[in-house]
C-alpha cells in the first residue's frame, strides 16, 4: 500500500532518461551478486524501446537471455496510456515485449488494457497474494557434457485441481566450466 501511494502517472510525450527498459533490466541482472539467493524485479513500464521499437528487438532477446541465465523472475504492469494511444501497432508490440520477458521468466503480467492503471493498488495486491505463495522447486538436471551451460525445457504439473502454477518454460543448467549456481526455479 505504501507503494501504491508513491506511484503517478507518467506524463507528457516523452520517455524517461534511459534510453531502453529492457537495457535497464538487463544491467540490474548483471549486477547482482551471482549466488542462490532468489531475485525478482516488477517492471512498471510502457514496453517501448526507443532505441529498437519495431518487432524484432535485440535488447529485448538480450535482456530475456540475461534474466532467465540469472534466474530472475520479472513481474511486469503495463503502462502505455496516451502518449502511446496514436500509435496502436506499437502499444500492440510493447504490451507483448512486457508479456514476453514476464511470461520467459515466470513472472505475471499485468495489464489493464492499453491505459496506464488508474490504481496500482489492487495489482500489489496480486502480487503480494504470489509473493506469498511461492515455493522453492530444486531440480536435479544433467549437466551438459560441454561447455559453460545451456537452457533447458521443464514443465512442472500438479495433482492438484484448479491451480494455476507459475514458472519459467526453462532452467539454466550449468555446464562443467562455468561457475557453480542452483538449478532452482521460484514460481508461484
Amino acid at each position: 500500500q505504501a507503494v501504491s501511494q508513491k506511484l503517478r502517472l507518467p506524463l507528457g510525450k516523452f520517455f524517461g532518461a534511459s534510453p531502453s527498459v529492457y537495457l535497464s533490466l538487463k544491467s540490474l541482472v548483471d549486477h547482482w551478486p551471482r549466488n542462490n539467493m532468489r531475485h525478482e524485479v516488477v517492471m512498471i513500464a510502457s514496453g517501448v524501446d526507443p532505441l529498437h521499437p519495431g518487432l524484432q528487438d535485440p535488447y529485448l532477446d538480450d535482456a530475456i537471455e540475461h534474466v532467465r541465465k540469472a534466474g530472475v523472475i520479472v513481474n511486469t504492469i503495463y503502462t502505455g496510456g496516451a502518449r502511446l494511444a496514436e500509435a496502436q501497432a506499437l502499444q500492440q508490440v510493447a504490451w507483448q515485449n512486457l508479456s514476453q520477458i514476464a511470461a520467459d521468466s515466470g513472472g505475471q503480467q499485468f495489464f489493464q488494457g492499453f491505459e496506464t492503471p488508474v490504481d496500482f493498488l489492487p495489482i500489489f495486491r496480486n502480487l503480494n497474494m504470489a509473493f506469498g505463495n511461492q515455493y522453492l522447486l530444486t531440480a536435479d538436471m544433467p549437466q551438459p557434457p560441454s561447455g559453460k551451460g545451456k537452457l533447458a525445457p521443464i514443465h512442472i504439473r500438479t495433482e492438484q485441481r484448479n491451480l494455476h502454477l507459475s514458472y519459467a518454460p526453462e532452467v539454466w543448467v550449468p555446464g562443467p566450466s562455468a561457475e557453480p549456481k542452483s538449478n532452482s526455479n521460484s514460481g508461484s
